[in-house]
């Protein structure tokens, strides 16, 4: 099967448009934000939309290019790692950010 460029283009804008508006935040004095809910609110949910894109893709290039579906969202990352599809130390970053997408989901 081949990687669908849409779905890839699609998922990389989510997560451009994710980076953006927390590159914004990220901004703000620390005592400014940790004061203001809803600004929380907009982090927490756009770090889960960067991160969800990128299992998308993930799950995506697994399933389609190594014909492996990961049993959990950081294994998803780890496939790719032990591919050589990205390199092992960005492997283990992912697989770190989708476990701490599992933390944004069950706070």
């Amino acid at each position: 099967m081949s990687v669908d460029q849409e779905i890839i283009r699609t998922r990389c804008k989510e997560i451009t448009e994710s980076c953006n508006r927390l590159e914004e935040i990220a901004l703000m004095p620390k005592e400014t934000f940790l004061q203001d809910q809803d600004t929380k609110d907009i982090a927490s949910y756009r770090l889960l939309i960067a991160i969800e894109a990128g299992l998308s893709i993930c799950y995506h290039y697994c399933s389609n290019k190594l014909n492996k579906v990961p049993d959990n969202y950081a294994n998803c990352f780890q496939i790719l790692g032990d591919g050589k599809v990205i390199s092992v130390d960005l492997s283990e970053k992912l697989q770190k950010m989708a476990r701490f997408r599992n933390l944004l989901i069950h706070c």
